[in-house]
């Protein structure tokens, strides 16, 4: 089970992230999920905020400082990609969803491994020219993010019509399925061509059932449920 999003408008400072880390390991929960974007001058930013989705949009428009600036004048906080990793206990793993399309693939894996990372990070992205690139940087967990929408990318749609042809193409370990495009007979294809199977959202125990009981190899769960 991975707790999904531990970092948005709610845990917003280290001593927040402590705390739901803290309750995550006592209920058994040792892997996270947050998603990572990029600035201006290519700091790496742990940021999900449903308050300013024009802000989170255009993070890639702001310099770390501008950023900083921006947080201290709307009142709101955010962590750096480095604060929620050096905050991760030893006996956690970390699910990372890059957002960014031309974020720098092969600074972001020396942070994570320089940080120890390497054998405990999954990255996961909607973008299959990033995943391809991961390969060639010591990431070994590589996961294509699927759903059926045109909400980011016309093309977003027909990686998930095509999933195996999208994951050879860019050199996945796995994909990351929606839900609402999950199923037993998907997840069975998956395995005979050697893919994890990771589902998201789940924010029901009874969600979580289903998709346990049909096969999926990681089930990413709302943090909320599991605490």
């Amino acid at each position: 089970i991975i707790a999904h999003r531990v970092v948005d408008e709610r845990i917003d400072t280290e001593e927040k992230l402590k705390k739901l880390l803290s309750q995550l390991n006592k209920n058994g929960i040792n892997v996270v999920e947050f998603d990572v974007r990029r600035t201006k001058d290519g700091q790496f930013v742990a940021f999900h905020d449903e308050r300013f989705p024009q802000l989170q949009k255009d993070i890639k428009k702001y310099t770390l400082l501008e950023l900083e600036n921006e947080a201290e004048k709307n009142g709101f906080s955010f962590l750096t990609m480095e604060q929620v990793l050096k905050l991760l206990p030893k006996n956690f793993k970390t699910h990372i969803d890059l957002k960014d399309n031309r974020l720098n693939v092969k600074k972001f894996a020396k942070i994570v491994c320089d940080l120890g990372f390497s054998d405990r990070v999954f990255v996961s992205s909607f973008y299959p020219q990033i995943i391809r690139r991961l390969k060639r940087h010591k990431i070994k967990e590589r996961w294509i993010l699927l759903n059926l929408s045109f909400g980011r990318d016309p093309f977003h749609f027909f990686y998930g019509l095509f999933p195996f042809l999208t994951a050879r193409f860019c050199k996945a370990t796995g994909i990351a399925p929606h839900r609402s495009i999950t199923n037993e007979s998907l997840i069975k294809k998956a395995h005979k061509r050697n893919l994890e199977v990771a589902v998201w959202t789940l924010k029901t125990p009874e969600k979580v059932s289903q998709f346990k009981d049909i096969g999926a190899d990681y089930l990413i769960v709302e943090y909320d449920l599991l605490v």
